[in-house]
């Protein structure tokens, strides 16, 4: 034990005085072996089971003393994948996205900056329709930030754009009639825009899907952004050929006309297809290339990232991780935010920042520069000191900041109708193409974004048939694999998931990489119709293949996986994937569930568990809102709503599967290591946070009570959505939320 003399030569604070989950051993955590613990200088320098051993230091004046008063405290939580930038950009146009089920009723900036980035209208709960197209056309046609360029007196050019985001068809409703008119919408919606929405006679129109995976367009945008020079408008009619179709990766959805001419009928999928109207808007408002922002300038979007930081760390979080780094822009974000410093010199971001750098990342300043060139320039250690930002190395950084992976994505969204599956989607939902009036159902393979192998069974693969060659996963991973750099995979499809495990297994043959692979949502876990076992399963087998694979270079690991699970698939998406995957309603299932549908697979930890894979849980922001516990709580009680009833009182259960487990065993330990031990891991940062233990780096969280005791009703005042953050520590460093509830954290009694 340290001496009191070496304590006051040290910067040193005391917690003490409430349950101390260090996440590294259960049964210790359950028992509540841990009675206090010592901080010195950013580090936990000692670890008291006993109440006797730290009394010492209660009566030293150099000893800062944190009395828990009985509250919590626990490892900092990890977001494993989100995107900072991106809720910064959406957050400057029209917010179309449907309000959130009742308990986790959310608003990102409460209008607190200025009228540009203004929260869409507080959700009621009362009953009203706060969905569906009737809905989100009213909101859009009365937002005022719904101009690119922002037009705060309603001024506008002739150019400008009207552009919304968050649209999302697979909530609006799972009745026949719902699920119809969203065909029909998806089928045309260039038609639909044109009619509802006001102005897009004259304007161009941009809509965001949820997703982000998918975007609609009106006429006017096509020939606004050059790729059209009348309307309407295909691949051989009115066609600019002086403007690109997109790469592989994206696709301008077209239809039959009555001439049998391919018409675009304004679906837009993936990225790569709406990127070129993303381009034109910029161009159009003046937004320099450098901007990492969409819609405005360095100055105007940095003026919005402040709150967006408020709101994340007063979740308890300590670190994100950025789930893409597509451009050099955007990288660079990220940088200044993590290592910005007030005028006293001191860091102010209360939370760490690692980035993944997009596998087709691009420098607006350069474009002959590759992806793995980017790359080359912008990894870092795991763990960097100091880190160049621009021209300026910046020195005793302390891991603030990190570009530590490499990010790809092999499909598409499962509510974009663009997941990987085994078998295609439902003919009863959603995805389905319709021409006149014959439905087919969207196939599994629609959202491949690559070529893949894929054996005709589970058996074990033929490694040797994984072959490369233009626009195949394998020829698109290996350069960026063989630098031995971590790799991180965007599957939502069962299909998707088992396609690329494959591939990995394939390069692991050549050269292992000694991270894990980390399969980013990881949604549908299995289709019992088709497959004898679930994802996790055959991910588990596979890694047993990899332990009989030897590596040709020294010093490889065998291969092994991540899951991170994105847990508003079922808390927010459950009653819309019932219907889009199994063509079912939530609420006429009966009793005997749908043991053989794909939607009881959603993300499903216990599986994981059952089978020894790792798990993180993540938001995905934009797409879901920050918030650790709330994917705690989503995994452990599976409930879901069916839109648009979304009163608190109106929640359902997801179906259990007949792979069993999904409601046996959900242990909300487990489930919090998911944002706190294997979240470290998957973030290549476990030996320094993310369990509380002797020597590790002070990332911690105060909670004002235990969620291992929390209600399993959603509902009840001691749920764990309830619970309050009330401050964490970077370092040993104490950052202090806004939203401090003095009811909820009074207790705790901070003195020197």
């Amino acid at each position: 034990m340290m001496t009191l003399s070496q304590a006051q030569a040290e910067q040193q604070t005391l917690f003490y005085g409430g349950d101390i989950l260090t996440m590294a051993d259960e049964k210790a955590d359950r028992r509540k072996t841990v009675k206090a613990l010592i901080v010195r200088n950013g580090e936990i320098s000692e670890i008291f089971t006993s109440d006797e051993d730290y009394q010492t230091y209660l009566s030293d004046s150099a000893v800062t003393k944190v009395n828990l008063g009985g509250a919590i405290l626990m490892p900092g939580f990890i977001e494993p994948h989100m995107h900072m930038p991106l809720v910064v950009n959406y957050a400057a146009v029209a917010d179309l996205s449907p309000c959130l089920p009742e308990p986790y009723s959310y608003r990102t900036y409460d209008n607190q900056v200025d009228p540009r980035f203004k929260d869409k209208t507080v959700c009621k709960y009362d009953g009203s329709i706060e969905t569906g197209f009737e809905w989100t056309w009213n909101v859009l046609n009365s937002a005022p930030n719904r101009w690119v360029p922002f037009a705060p007196d309603g001024t506008l050019t002739k150019q400008a754009w009207i552009v919304g985001n968050g649209i999302d068809p697979s909530r609006f409703g799972v009745t026949p009639d719902e699920i119809q008119r969203v065909v029909a919408f998806r089928s045309r919606p260039a038609e639909e825009i044109s009619e509802s929405v006001e102005g897009a006679d004259a304007h161009p129109v941009l809509i965001l899907d949820q997703s982000e995976h998918v975007a609609y367009v009106n006429g006017n945008a096509f020939v606004a952004a050059n790729i059209c020079t009348a309307w309407p408008c295909g691949p051989e009619i009115n066609r600019n050929k002086d403007m690109p179709a997109p790469d592989p990766l994206g696709k301008w959805e077209v239809y039959t006309g009555q001439d049998g001419n391919a018409y675009y009928s304004g679906l837009l999928q993936e990225e790569a297809a709406y990127r070129p109207f993303v381009a034109k808007i910029q161009e159009m408002a003046g937004v320099p290339a450098s901007s990492p922002f969409f819609f405005m300038d360095y100055a105007e979007g940095l003026k919005a990232v402040a709150p967006v930081v408020e709101k994340i760390a007063a979740a308890g979080v300590t670190t994100i991780v950025n789930g893409g780094g597509f451009t050099v822009p955007i990288i660079q974000l990220n940088k200044d935010v993590a290592l910005h410093k007030d005028e006293a010199g001191n860091f102010t971001a209360p939370f760490r920042i690692r980035t993944l750098i997009s596998a087709t990342a691009i420098d607006p300043s350069e474009h002959s520069k590759t992806a793995v060139e980017i790359a080359e320039a912008e990894m870092t250690s795991l763990w960097p000191n100091e880190v160049l930002s621009k021209t300026t190395l910046i020195k005793n950084t302390q891991g603030r900041y990190g570009a530590t992976g490499i990010k790809f994505w092999a499909d598409g969204s499962t509510q974009g109708c663009s997941a990987y599956l085994t078998q295609g989607y439902n003919i009863n939902g959603i995805c389905v193409d319709e021409e006149n009036g014959k439905k087919t159902a969207v196939t599994g393979s629609h959202g491949a974004n690559y070529q893949f192998f894929m054996p005709d069974n589970d058996e074990e693969p033929d490694l040797s048939k994984i072959a490369g060659g233009d626009g195949s996963f394998l020829a698109a991973l290996q350069p960026f694999w063989s630098k031995g750099w971590p790799i991180q995979i965007h599957t939502n499809g069962d299909k998707a998931i088992k396609a690329v495990a494959i591939t990995t297994l394939g390069l692991s043959t050549g050269r292992c990489n000694e991270y894990p692979v980390t399969l980013i949502h990881a949604t549908v876990g299995g289709d019992p119709a088709t497959s004898p076992s679930s994802v996790a399963q055959y991910l588990w087998e596979l890694t047993k293949v990899a332990r009989r694979v030897h590596c040709k270079n020294e010093g490889g690991l065998p291969l092994n996986f991540i899951v991170s699970h994105l847990t508003g698939h079922v808390g927010y998406w459950g009653g819309g994937f019932v219907s889009l995957l199994d063509g079912k309603d939530l609420n006429n299932l009966g009793a005997d569930g749908d043991p053989n549908g794909r939607a009881p697979t959603l993300d499903a930890t216990t599986l994981d568990v059952r089978d020894n894979i790792p798990f993180t849980l993540h938001s995905d922001a934009p797409i879901a809102p920050v918030n650790p516990l709330w994917y705690v709580e989503q995994m452990v009680t599976r409930n879901t709503w069916v839109y648009p009833d979304i009163k608190g009182s109106q929640v359902k259960d997801m179906p259990d599967s007949k792979w069993a487990g999904n409601r046996d065993g959900r242990s909300i330990y487990e489930n919090l290591k998911g944002i706190t031990a294997v979240a470290a891991e998957q973030t290549l940062i476990d030996d320094k946070v993310g369990t509380l233990e002797q020597g590790k780096v002070a990332d911690l969280v105060i909670l004002d009570r235990n969620p291992l005791d929390a209600d399993s009703d959603v509902n009840s005042s001691v749920a764990i959505n309830k619970i309050k953050v009330c401050y964490t520590y970077l370092a040993g460093k104490q950052w202090k939320p806004k939203s401090f509830s003095d009811e909820a954290c009074g207790k705790i009694k901070i003195t020197d």
